[in-house]
């Protein structure tokens, strides 16, 4: 995957190759649950390959939401899986947070409230937390529901600034501006 997006594929080839090379060494006994990103970072917008992955929230100024995707079969399950992207629109000061239990689904902290009631209060009351921080208040929150959180959680968070005044995609220095980590 890695050589794909650094030769400039796009993310639907980055999932199919990726698809096919775990599928060949495994062959289907090992798949792996995805979510790929692709975020153009002089407008906002993000192309999604949702290849069975963990749950995508949005947290924009009020509002947490879960964003539904168009659900794939993970990479690697059968071969020649065909994916098809889809589009995000992020704008200034949204914050996507991708959240994944045990199987990937959330569960319900009780029998009386949906799957996504304890993900949405946690994301919520993390809000005003900065981004780095995000990630172990939802743990902790997610671990105190009465019924507790399995112990293999994955919490995620991008926060999207946008750019400010000058050139897209320009920092101080005439450089990209760096606005989530870089995953070599």
């Amino acid at each position: 995957m890695r050589n794909a997006r650094r030769a400039g594929l796009d993310l639907v080839t980055q999932a199919s190759l990726t698809d096919q090379a775990l599928y060949g060494q495994y062959r289907g006994e090992h798949a792996l649950s995805a979510l790929l990103l692709r975020l153009d970072l002089t407008t906002g917008e993000a192309e999604v390959v949702d290849a069975g992955s963990p749950t995508l929230w949005r947290v924009r100024s009020t509002v947490t939401e879960r964003i539904e995707l168009d659900r794939q079969l993970p990479l690697g399950m059968f071969e020649d899986t065909v994916y098809a992207p889809q589009r995000l629109r992020l704008l200034r000061g949204d914050r996507l947070v991708f959240v994944a239990h045990g199987t990937g689904e959330p569960t319900a902290g009780d029998g009386h409230e949906a799957p996504d009631a304890p993900v949405a209060r946690a994301l919520t009351g993390a809000r005003r937390r900065k981004g780095a921080d995000v990630p172990r208040t939802v743990v902790r929150a997610l671990r105190g529901t009465p019924r507790s959180a399995p112990d293999a959680v994955l919490v995620l968070c991008l926060d999207w600034r946008g750019h400010k005044t000058g050139t897209p995609g320009q920092g101080r220095h005439g450089g990209p501006t760096p606005t989530a980590p870089a995953f070599p």
